[in-house]
């Protein structure tokens, strides 16, 4: 049930474009900083974002201990 909640949820949330909505309209406000590599992932999909969570060893705050 969590999990369909959490779908319909993520449904209905408009399309953004970060580089457009955010950064392109705050350049004034950007810095740079040299980071070791980080890596990158698309967490543009729930299931996408539980599997990096995983894969990080991050335990997933939606998940209830014991079910």
């Amino acid at each position: 049930m969590e999990s369909e909640m959490m779908q319909r949820i993520y449904d209905q949330l408009p399309p953004a474009d970060f580089s457009k909505q955010i950064l392109a309209v705050s350049t004034e406000k950007l810095a740079v900083a040299s980071l070791d590599d980080l890596g990158w992932s698309d967490l543009g999909d729930p299931r996408r974002l539980v599997a990096t969570l995983f894969e990080n060893g991050i335990e997933n705050p939606w998940v209830a201990v014991g079910s």
